[in-house]
């Protein structure tokens, strides 16, 4: 508190007046020296003369003294400047009173002059309550912003209050107001603390479900188009795992878009339909190798030292990219390509294909390959050049860039263990530890990305399209085969049923296509199997297959030879599946460079045995070509068109004539023979 001083122009004189009630005098000891009385007269009531008071406030002499008691100080007590404690005991008071009764109309002020009554700052909770209500008018009722009300508050009711003042108000209160649009004006929602804000903005993942799940359906829409990383990222332990799960939600997009645009033959570009021919169609025409295919060779050729060359096939595989991408892109009058969901994919089905090279070779099989063949600054180059050409091929949101970006990422994490990185990242041995741990987190990620791809393919394709669909069937080949736990088949994941659901469905597709379809849609699938799955064999894996894939052969031989019956005898699908083995064997012999072998399993696969011809089938035969022989026919000159496609004329033209001697009668046989026996 302040002492109030009262004084008139420049004098040591205190003022003396009389009090209007009770005309009690108030004597005041003179600060130094005697002070000479002196009667007050008013000043003259002109404006330069105006006497100014500042106004007090009554609650300073609150003391419950009684109006006329009189204040005095003693003169060994002089007044000195106010000190901030105010008053106390240490004042020589002859009185704890003041006068209560005080008012600014007790001074003497000249005549017709007002005094401005000075705007009330609270300073306890009562103040507050006396202009509640005035307050919730203006800034509830009305909707005025805090400004607003702070100046009505100051100007017409004399309140004057800071803003921090007002809101740590309306926070007692529990007043809380949005101005936003679409919300009500005048609402009201209990306000939390500054200091719970502050621990919410420390700890978002621990509020994550709860902001979630409380944000309405239009502040939702309006962040579709941003991109939603900040808590996305919090759900995972590392960037890269996020990275992952992009992959994985887009590539289940495409997997299922792929599967549903063709039908039953999901793998072949929708082309006009063209009558069947078991003759003409059996031999495969000379196909360009697959993407898969070229990257293998290119990087068999890197291992060789055999860089130029390697350097240009691994060109014609990225020219190859760019038309498989390119047909991704457009088909029939579909104007432009346009982001594809999981729920979107049968509607757009008819407007977009995509080649199974795409699908499968650019986005799984690739990468596979050369993580197996330790060359990850290629992975680089072939992930970096996916992702340049689908990002300005296609949109930033559509599944195939997402892929490619996210893949190049987690490719360039792979290789930060190269000499650039350390460069990068220092030569010291902190940095170095901190590089190799960096770069066995790309690889593990990746690791993880192939095997969890695989496990995509397997499972969606199932879903969609049945245990015992020819897809189905033909992918638990390869997961058996290439990822499978361990050579025993109850072991394997996929080949458990493998088996059996192979048999179901060559049976369903014998009653709806008959023989001759039925071995026209296995060969396709036969073709395919050796452009998506060899190129990623090794010894190991090779090793593994041929005791796999053995065991089932031994299984079927040994049920048909229990019943006594000859090889022509044997049921389509025995036949089919000895077929079938055994040319895969001979496909993966002859890509791991087992020439010898190959050509056995090859004349096996046929049903001959591996060094001499079969003649004595007249028993069987009888006087012409029975019914199931057009199996032999349409296998027989598959091995010769996919022999000639390979170059190798030689062993096409032994298939060749294999299949004629299938093809002979019992006189055309003899008649042979006979000529043989006379040279």
């Amino acid at each position: 508190m302040t002492r109030p001083q009262l004084s008139i122009s420049t004098s040591n004189l205190l003022l003396l007046h009389h009090h209007q009630q009770n005309s009690s005098t108030v004597t005041l000891a003179p600060i130094s020296g005697p002070i000479p009385t002196t009667e007050f007269q008013p000043p003259l009531a002109s404006p330069s003369n105006h006497l100014s008071l500042p106004p007090v406030s009554n609650h300073l002499y609150q003391t419950g003294a009684p109006p006329n008691s009189a204040v005095s100080f003693s003169s060994n007590s002089p007044l000195t400047d106010a000190d901030d404690r105010g008053y106390d005991e240490t004042h020589d008071v002859t009185t704890a009173s003041s006068v209560d009764s005080m008012d600014f109309d007790d001074v003497l002020l000249p005549a017709g002059t007002e005094m401005e009554e000075k705007p009330l700052v609270p300073s306890s909770s009562a103040d507050w309550e006396a202009k509640k209500s005035v307050i919730k008018e203006l800034y509830m009722d009305q909707n005025q912003i805090l400004n607003d009300v702070m100046k009505t508050m100051l100007e017409t009711h004399k309140f004057r209050a800071t803003a921090r003042m007002y809101k740590g108000q309306f926070q007692k209160w529990n007043w809380m107001k949005y101005n936003k649009s679409g919300a009500a004006s005048g609402t009201t929602k209990t306000a939390k603390s500054r200091v719970g804000k502050k621990r919410i903005n420390k700890c978002p993942s621990r509020h994550i479900q709860a902001i979630t799940s409380s944000t309405s359906s239009s502040t939702a829409s309006s962040h579709n188009n941003k991109p939603l990383i900040q808590f996305h990222i919090l759900l995972h332990p590392s960037e890269e795992s996020a990275r992952l799960e992009t992959i994985l939600l887009a590539y289940e997009a495409l997997i299922t878009h792929w599967s549903s645009l063709g039908g039953s033959a999901p793998w072949k570009i929708p082309s006009p339909p063209s009558p069947f021919t078991p003759i003409s169609w059996s031999r495969p025409q000379n196909q360009e190798p697959s993407i898969l295919q070229q990257i293998r060779q290119a990087l068999d050729l890197f291992d060789e030292g055999l860089m130029d060359r390697g350097g240009i096939v691994l060109r014609n595989a990225f020219l190859r990219i760019e038309r498989a991408l390119c047909t991704a892109s457009y088909s029939g009058t579909s104007p432009s390509p346009s982001p594809i969901t999981p729920g979107e994919a049968v509607q757009q089905a008819p407007l977009m294909t995509i080649e199974v090279e795409v699908i499968w070779d650019c986005l799984l099989a690739v990468p596979q390959l050369i993580l197996a063949k330790n060359r990850p600054e290629i992975l680089v180059q072939f992930t970096r050049f996916v992702a340049q050409f689908t990002s300005f091929k296609f949109s930033q949101t559509h599944p195939l860039a997402k892929i490619a970006r996210n893949l190049l990422r987690l490719a360039v994490s792979m290789c930060m263990g190269r000499e650039a990185s350390y460069r990068h990242l220092g030569q010291g041995h902190g940095g170095v530890i901190h590089v190799q741990q960096h770069q066995q987190q790309g690889e593990q990620m990746l690791q993880l990305y192939v095997r969890n791809s695989w496990e995509l393919w397997l499972d969606l394709i199932t879903k969609m399209r049945g245990a015992q669909d020819h897809v189905t069937i033909h992918l638990k080949r390869g997961y058996a085969v290439l990822r499978g736990e361990g050579e025993d088949t109850s072991q394997n994941r996929a080949a458990r049923s493998l088996l059996s659901d192979c048999v179901l469905s060559l049976t369903v597709s014998l009653q709806e296509r008959g023989e001759v379809q039925t071995t026209e849609r296995i060969l396709e699938l036969e073709a395919l199997l050796a452009r998506m799955y060899l190129p990623l064999f090794n010894k190991a894996k090779a090793e593994r297959a041929n005791v796999l894939l053995m065991g089932i052969i031994g299984r079927v031989t040994s049920k048909e030879e229990t019943r006594g019956k000859d090889v022509a005898d044997w049921s389509y699908e025995d036949r089919y599946l000895v077929f079938s083995v055994r040319y895969f064997l001979a496909c993966i012999a002859e890509n791991m460079g087992e020439k010898e072998r190959a050509r056995e399993l090859r004349r096996e696969c046929l049903g001959l045995p591996g060094s001499t011809a079969v003649t004595a089938t007249a028993g069987h035969n009888g006087g012409g070509r029975m019914r199931r022989d057009s199996f032999w026919e349409q296998t027989a000159l598959f091995v010769e068109g996919t022999l000639r496609a390979d170059g190798s004329d030689e062993a096409a033209a032994e298939a060749n004539e294999i299949m004629r001697e299938r093809l002979m009668t019992d006189h055309e046989r003899d008649a042979r023979h006979t000529e043989a026996t006379e040279a």
